[in-house]
């Protein structure tokens, strides 16, 4: 098998990024616990800023967005698009594209085994909660 990255396709300023912030963050995290130590603060800081920024991908960009699967006041649309940049995603616009484009190469019958592939009602029956509504 032969694996072959497709360098031309890579966009380097986003990769640059990622990749030198995760080497300050393995370098210089424990560099700075070890100097300054570690409160609840910043432990809870850390954990709020984690599961506002998952929040925002997951309802804003991906539910709101792409999916269009509920409205909301311009405020939570705000907050959604502010704490999704900050999960370094890229633009919202973008990031609804590119899952849009997703979905229409997986949404079909070709790929059974697939949870994308899986028909509506049977879908709907499969998971827990309120059937959708027409089935």
């Amino acid at each position: 098998m032969s694996f072959r990255i497709p360098f031309y396709r890579v966009n380097w300023t986003t990769s640059c990024f990622l990749i030198s912030t995760f080497l300050i963050a393995i370098i210089g995290v424990p560099l700075y616990i070890g100097k300054v130590g570690l409160d609840r603060f910043q432990v809870a800081l850390f954990f709020c800023c984690l599961i506002i920024t998952m929040m925002s991908i997951t309802l804003g960009y991906h539910r709101l967005l792409s999916h269009r699967a509920f409205t909301a006041k311009n405020p939570v649309k705000l907050f959604t698009l502010i704490f999704g940049a900050c999960a370094f995603e890229g633009a919202a616009l973008e990031w609804c594209s590119d899952h849009r484009r997703h979905h229409k190469h997986v949404d079909h019958l070709a790929r059974p085994n697939h949870l994308h592939s899986v028909p509506p009602g049977i879908r709907n029956q499969a998971t827990p909660g309120p059937p959708a509504p027409g089935l």
